[in-house]
């Protein structure tokens, strides 16, 4: 438990409570929590006992709880009769009014020689002008009012210095500029407040500026102020820059930036992104980019590149391209390799490897590689043209329309299927036999031998040789 020290007047232990110096006017105690009798006067109560100094006029008592009688109307001494500081003794005063004929003892003023020259006069308490109780050389440090009774805590609790004014009808005041330790005076406030946030609470007492620093968990004002009145981010890691709210530990995760206020995309992996841009370490399943805000559309297996986008495993059914963006919808069945190339022909009205040409003006199904019109629409019967076309797969070794053509004796295909040429061109889906080049196998290498000599070989693409054949 921390004490707040509130009615001490400079300052306590707060661990303990103990007020080091004394208290504030209207309290006592151990922690001066504890209120004088409520007849006391302004000059309080006994530290320790909690016996008024003073009474208020018509009082009287250890605790000011009994009413002034008989001679002494309004101010009387401890004992209820006129005050023992009437020069000649209480019996030398007023039958009637109480007022002391012949003035005060040294050290004591006004009618009834009840109210005591303040200690804080300068010079010492004796000093006092025994009519008003005004201190002729002014006041020690700190006090104020022309009888010098007035201190700043008595005022404004933990106020350490303070502006002596008079107003219109000549009354006296004293605001308070300067606070003591651990509190400051806030702009047109009267109180001093705690020092906010401030390491050790220590602050400047007028300007709340912390001296220190902040208490962790705090930082200062971005406007150049010493105010610490920002509270670090909750997404920091272990508080923040006491100086500029920076999360200098790094973000939680799900967070990022200086001050950890940005969330990073929901598409992360495990909400995890840099602390600094935001990028997302790993991209959930799917997903890629900076952000991880684009898909893998198309991709299979949904899985893709993380930057680029680019398919991992190939495309989808229907699609190919890098990205797997393109359509194969004018292919035959969406049936095309990963160049596009269409392996099963095209749609009707459509030819070319890729399927990209039309048919002539009401040629409802053309030559797939030389787009000679085979059957003019609608002149064929549509049932017909899906048997003999649209859905219609080759054996092995044949192509084109009606598969009436015959693949080159040349290509080869490791594949199980034994399909060794393309249905709609011919061109050989593997590699040509020994000695053979070019898209249909039917170009001779040459005099080009393989590298143990043992067979004619070449560039299977342009029939380039890798070793001539000796002699």
């Amino acid at each position: 438990m921390t004490y707040d020290c509130m009615n001490c007047f400079d300052g306590c232990n707060h661990e303990t409570g103990y007020c080091t110096g004394s208290c504030t006017y209207e309290f006592y105690g151990f922690d001066c929590n504890s209120t004088c009798p409520q007849n006391c006067d302004m000059t309080g109560c006994h530290r320790e006992s909690g016996e008024c100094r003073n009474c208020i006029s018509s009082y009287y008592g250890v605790n000011c709880t009994e009413t002034c009688t008989g001679r002494c109307h309004s101010r009387c001494n401890l004992n209820g009769l006129c005050s023992d500081n009437c020069k000649g003794g209480h019996s030398n005063c007023d039958s009637t009014t109480g007022v002391c004929l012949d003035g005060c003892k040294s050290g004591y003023y006004g009618k009834h020689c009840v109210d005591k020259c303040s200690s804080y006069c300068t010079g010492n308490e004796s000093v006092c002008d025994s009519a008003t109780g005004v201190c002729p050389y002014g006041c020690e440090p700190d006090w104020y009012y022309s009888t010098c009774k007035y201190g700043c805590s008595l005022i404004t609790p933990h106020c350490l210095k303070c502006t002596q004014y008079k107003d219109k009808r000549n009354l006296e005041f004293a605001n308070c500029n300067t606070c003591g330790y651990g509190f400051y005076k806030p702009t047109l406030e009267d109180l001093c407040a705690p020092c906010e946030n401030c390491l050790n609470d220590n602050c400047n007492g007028s300007t709340g500026d912390c001296l220190e620093g902040c208490t962790p968990g705090w930082y200062k004002h971005p406007y150049g102020y010493d105010i610490c009145d920002q509270k670090c981010e909750t997404s920091c890691i272990d508080g923040c820059d006491p100086t500029n709210g920076t999360c200098i530990h790094g973000c939680k995760d799900g967070f990022y930036g200086d001050i950890c206020i940005f969330t990073c995309s929901r598409n992360c992996l495990n909400k995890t992104c840099d602390q600094f841009s935001g990028s997302c370490i790993t991209c959930k399943p799917g997903k890629y980019g900076f952000y991880c805000y684009n898909s893998c559309v198309n991709c299979l297996r949904g899985l893709c590149d993380r930057t680029t986008g680019i398919c991992e495993d190939g495309c989808n059914d229907g699609y190919f391209g890098e990205k797997c963006s393109q359509s194969c919808s004018q292919c035959l069945g969406e049936n095309c390799n990963s160049q596009g190339v269409c392996m099963s022909g095209c749609a009707p009205g459509k030819y070319g490897s890729y399927c990209n040409e039309s048919c002539v003006d009401s040629c409802l199904i053309c030559h797939p590689v030389t787009g000679q019109c085979l059957h003019v629409s609608p002149a064929c019967n549509i049932t017909q043209c899906n048997m003999n076309f649209m859905n219609s797969i080759c054996p092995p070794s044949r192509f084109g329309f009606n598969c009436h053509q015959t693949c080159s004796t040349t290509c080869t295909n490791s594949s199980s299927s034994g399909y060794i040429c393309e249905k709609c061109t011919g061109s050989c889906i593997d590699t040509c036999a020994s000695g053979q080049f070019g898209q249909f196998c039917n170009e001779s290498c040459g005099k080009c031998a393989s590298e143990d000599n043992t067979l004619t070989s070449c560039n299977p693409n342009d029939g380039h040789c890798f070793k001539c054949i000796k002699g």
